[in-house]
């Protein structure tokens, strides 16, 4: 039915396309006719009639202009009646060729108008004396004529119309006739029962095609009808035999019908229990390849499809080492294995096998497993892809390495811890024993007659003073790192507040100005107002940065290019991407090495010579971000040189 609907709006868009043809050429022709006449009717108006008008007005003044004596006004009302003429825009007379005699009409046309429509000019010699006329003579067709040439061609298009309507009734009628026809017939064959071997007939050759297709449909639906009636006489006369032996068979029939029944049930759960099969082994993200005793492929699964590029159908019959040769090894001792018949039920395995005629640094566990000798196929191939499990292996080093770290952490912070509190608290007391507000030195300097005064200027003249003073800052600097070495073993969360991201980079700066060589180097950082702020420890995270911009100073120490105008800079930027705060220290400095990348966060791991480094720096920051912060920090490379550290903190 949608096929008829859809067949019988594009005829019907088909006639009107054609009756829009129609209407448009009558319409055109029309126009054209319209054109013709007026065309026509204008060069007939400037070659026929302008010169015979002229002429007969030439002749009649002429004969006015010979009367004795000379009337003007009747040569006026002469020239007015000639005027009104729509050849004849304007009559000018002259005497002696410059004097005007009079100009019929005197002021409806200006002097250009006139020369634009035309000019005839005469010479006159009468007895009153010599005249020249001048005949502006009109060059555009009456506006009554083109009226009744647009009244006449809209009364024979709305003729030409009401013509072609009919005509198009009518052919459309003569259309429709044989499919009328061949209707009536089809609706006579549906009331009774209609001879197959009398097929519909037409009189068109265009529907004869449609016809040759009903007459095949109505005979293959009558063949199908007998067939049905056999087969219903062939069950019929079944069924009455059945009935005849089921007195006497009915105990056999039962336990038929059961057999049947459980061997029916069987072949369906074998086909469901093959689907489920085919359906778990083409889910499984391994490659299965069943291979004959030539180490021929019989069968393989949609992962070995995708990896080989081709279907399962195109890849029987091929050797499995041909379309991949790293297996040739592999694939040479499961044949000589089975030939010996020795340990088949052991799979044979390679572990870490490079396939990269299957894919680039695709790397896997292949084995190969034996199978009963009496089927095809001897032996099946399992690839696994391991790449993933790999990665995972290294980030499961990479955690137990920092886990580790953080016993060692705690374990010596805690022994350090000792000796670091005695040094500080005898320096304290070196430092009252030495000075003046004691009485306990004044009695003992008084005993030994020393002038504590003058040991105490001596002590400040050599800057003695400023040296415990400085072994106290670093006894207090070195206690804050014990301090957050210990808190690597627990998560601390109750410290961190919003601190904006231009106070964290400012303070480390600040900081690293201070502590730090780095008057020589160029340091830049992008605009930080746009940015929210983050929840964060603030003391530890300036720690991170403070080290970040160390690491950069120290491989800044040396020129990392040839170039003459290399200048050693340090960049300081800070986005968001998604929910985390990201902020990165990037230098122009040579970088880190390829085969060293995967090192730079392990403890007590350093590029720099014996003396310069702990190795502690990258792992200590490493711990903060991740552990305190639970956020995350990792190295790219800079461009077109340099160390890039990226900082990602949780919003």
């Amino acid at each position: 039915m949608t096929v008829q609907n859809t067949a019988n709006g594009s005829n019907l868009l088909a006639r009107q396309k054609a009756m829009a043809a129609v209407i448009t050429t009558v319409i055109l022709i029309l126009f054209l006719a319209a054109t013709a006449y007026v065309a026509t009717a204008d060069r007939i108006g400037r070659n026929y009639l302008v010169p015979e008008i002229n002429q007969l007005l030439i002749e009649t003044l002429t004969i006015q202009l010979q009367q004795q004596p000379l009337d003007l006004m009747a040569v006026k009302a002469l020239l007015d009646s000639f005027a009104h003429h729509h050849q004849v825009d304007s009559i000018r007379l002259t005497q002696d060729s410059s004097q005007l005699v009079m100009q019929v009409p005197f002021d409806r046309y200006t002097s250009h108008e006139l020369l634009q429509n035309g000019m005839y000019r005469q010479q006159l010699s009468t007895i009153n004396g010599d005249f020249e006329i001048h005949i502006f003579n009109g060059v555009s067709l009456p506006g009554y004529y083109l009226a009744d040439t647009i009244s006449t061609s809209l009364i024979v298009a709305a003729l030409s119309a009401l013509l072609v309507f009919a005509m198009y009734v009518l052919i459309r009628r003569w259309q429709q006739q044989p499919y009328t026809d061949l209707r009536d017939q089809i609706k006579i064959a549906q009331q009774h029962n209609h001879d197959p071997t009398t097929p519909f007939q037409c009189q068109d050759p265009d529907l004869q095609p449609l016809v040759n297709s009903l007459n095949d449909l109505h005979w293959h639906l009558h063949r199908r009808h007998a067939d049905l009636e056999r087969a219903h006489k062939q069950a019929e006369s079944a069924r009455h035999r059945a009935t005849t032996l089921a007195r006497d068979s009915a105990r056999i029939n039962s336990d038929l019908e059961h057999e049947i029944t459980v061997r029916s049930a069987m072949e369906r759960q074998l086909a469901q229990t093959k689907a489920l099969m085919d359906a778990i082994i083409n889910a499984m993200p391994s490659a299965l390849f069943a291979l004959d005793q030539q180490g021929r492929l019989l069968l393989c699964n949609r992962q070995a499809e995708i990896w080989l590029g081709k279907r399962r159908q195109e890849l029987a019959g091929f050797l499995l080492n041909e379309l991949i040769p790293e297996l040739a090894p592999l694939l040479t001792r499961a044949r000589q294995r089975l030939t010996s018949g020795d340990d088949l039920d052991t799979p044979i395995l390679q572990r870490r096998l490079s396939l990269d005629s299957l894919e680039a640094g695709l790397v896997t566990d292949s084995l190969v497993y034996a199978l009963d000798q009496q089927q095809a196929a001897v032996a099946v191939v399992r690839i696994d892809d391991i790449r993933q499990r790999l990665q995972l292996e290294e980030m499961m080093v990479h955690s137990e390495k920092m886990l580790t770290v953080g016993g060692m952490a705690a374990g010596m912070a805690h022994e350090i811890n000792n000796p670091l509190g005695a040094i500080l608290q005898n320096l304290q007391n070196i430092k009252r024993r030495l000075g003046t507000g004691l009485k306990a030195n004044h009695e003992v300097a008084t005993k030994l007659n020393l002038d504590l005064r003058a040991v105490e200027e001596y002590l400040e003249e050599r800057e003695v003073f400023k040296l415990m003073e400085h072994m106290r800052e670093a006894g207090e600097r070195a206690a804050a790192i014990i301090a957050t070495m210990l808190n690597f073993s627990r998560r601390n969360h109750e410290h961190k507040e919003k601190t904006p991201v231009s106070q964290l980079v400012n303070n480390a700066l600040t900081v690293a100005r201070n502590d730090l060589g780095l008057h020589h180097i160029d340091i830049s950082t992008a605009s930080l107002k746009h940015l929210p702020d983050v929840s964060c420890i603030p003391g530890e995270i300036e720690q991170v940065l403070v080290n970040l911009i160390k690491n950069a100073q120290q491989s800044l120490a040396q020129p990392a290019t040839a170039e003459a105008n290399w200048q050693p800079t340090i960049r300081l930027n800070a986005w968001r991407e998604g929910d985390f705060l990201c902020i990165s220290v990037e230098d122009n400095g040579s970088g880190v090495d390829a085969d060293q990348i995967g090192r730079i966060f392990e403890p007590f791991f350093t590029t720099k010579e014996v003396g310069t480094g702990t190795g502690l720096g990258l792992s200590v920051s490493y711990f903060i971000v991740t552990t305190h912060h639970q956020g995350d920090m990792y190295y790219r490379p800079a461009d077109p040189h340099g160390a890039c550290f990226v900082i990602k903190l949780p919003l």
